[in-house]
């Protein structure tokens, strides 16, 4: 499987998980403005996974995504590493676990089930 169908069968499986009326949101913030929007495979570059090391809920959705983990279509950060602390402050993050789109543009955006 290709990381597009991995990305693809992830949003499938998070579709699922919502039910068959909700589905999955990207979202921006723009001058405290927050934008659905959805977006297009060739622009989101990784899928991240925020965690903290001693965060129990952290190792529960790691156990959930394996499958995800394993074909790296996600992939795990922590905040105490550089790209978690990045990702962390670009997005003003307050809690984790996070899923977090990482655009091939630098850009980071939240992920949010609606």
């Amino acid at each position: 499987m290709d990381r597009g169908e991995a990305r693809k069968a992830l949003l499938n499986r998070i579709k699922l998980r919502l039910g068959a009326h909700a589905h999955p949101a990207m979202v921006e913030e723009l001058s405290n403005i927050i934008v659905e929007r959805k977006l297009e495979e060739g622009e989101i570059k990784q899928i991240w996974l925020v965690t903290e090391e001693t965060c129990p809920a952290c190792e529960a959705i790691k156990n959930e995504l394996v499958a995800d983990l394993e074909a790296g279509s996600v992939k795990v950060v922590d905040v105490g590493d550089e790209k978690g602390y990045d990702i962390v402050t670009k997005l003003d993050l307050m809690e984790v676990p996070m899923l977090v789109v990482e655009l091939q543009n630098g850009q980071y955006l939240r992920y949010v089930e609606e």
